[in-house]
């Protein structure tokens, strides 16, 4: 055999039996290890596409109205490792810009949202994932929601190592006055090469939205107090954490979603009941600066 040909046989078994011992070799222990005096920025990018259904029932005639819908929003924040506490770390998180369009069927609507004067303070145990939360301004509910979003991507770690092969699962709750989250997510190790590890993710949620809790406390039908509506979300993804750096740089994925039950409502003569559904992309990405 000649030397460069005998060269690239070997290169290739070499090759081979890194990528065996990567992907089957000894557990992988994660630890989230924000570094002193780092800055880490985050970027969030959404895309939504459904169709809201309406049916209006009147005099006992049914009407139904369909509408396209297709909204799109990406956001930015940054977390600054301040210190320490005896539970763990602790991060000064500022929110950022929040930028997003939406398109109800043929209007289209651009919003801009800018929360300069607001900011949290999060302790994170390196095993375990955010554990405490300090927003300002105290008392604001959707503020505080906000921020506390900005973290469901962070599991709950596993406190021994894990092998590829191995899941987790990491279970959240989301909620304000109008709508809450109840949600899972199931993580699978697919893979550990190079310092990285990835995951296969597959998600659950159940969002139950208040109808009567709409602007003002008026509800969105003008006053009409309206039934909850329940809706579900089912999709997969993947995500990926930096062993060295001790942090989920990257999350992605789809989830498709759809009633399990409709926002009823009624008044005399008229009674109606609204829908959803649809299929959300999104992607989350954080780096140290």
């Amino acid at each position: 055999m000649r030397g460069r040909d005998l060269f690239t046989v070997l290169m290739g078994a070499c090759v081979l039996a890194w990528g065996a011992t990567s992907a089957s070799g000894a557990p992988v222990s994660l630890r989230y290890g924000f570094r002193p005096g780092a800055v880490y920025r985050v970027t969030e990018q959404n895309h939504d596409v459904g169709k809201t259904i309406t049916e209006v029932t009147m005099m006992g005639q049914v009407q139904r109205v369909e509408t396209p819908t297709d909204q799109v929003s990406s956001g930015t924040w940054t977390a600054r490792t301040a210190g320490r506490t005896g539970d763990g770390v602790v991060l000064a998180v500022e929110y950022g810009q929040h930028k997003g369009g939406q398109r109800w069927a043929s209007e289209k609507v651009e919003t801009q949202d800018v929360f300069s004067g607001s900011s949290a303070s999060v302790v994170i145990d390196p095993t375990d994932g955010a554990i405490r939360f300090t927003v300002t301004p105290e008392g604001d509910e959707t503020v505080e929601l906000i921020y506390k979003g900005r973290f469901m991507w962070m599991p709950v770690l596993p406190a021994g190592g894990l092998k590829v092969g191995d899941t987790f699962t990491h279970d959240y709750v989301l909620s304000s006055g109008m709508f809450s989250i109840k949600a899972t997510d199931e993580y699978y190790l697919a893979q550990v090469r190079g310092g990285f590890a990835t995951f296969d993710v597959e998600s659950k949620q159940l969002m139950v939205i208040r109808m009567d809790k709409g602007p003002g406390g008026t509800g969105p039908m003008g006053g009409m107090v309206m039934d909850d509506m329940k809706l579900a979300y089912k999709g997969e993804g993947t995500a990926v954490f930096d062993v060295g750096e001790g942090i989920f740089i990257e999350r992605e994925g789809k989830m498709a979603y759809s009633n399990l039950e409709s926002g009823k409502g009624a008044t005399a003569g008229m009674a109606f009941a609204t829908r959803m559904e649809g299929v959300m992309r999104y992607k989350w990405e954080m780096e140290r600066r």
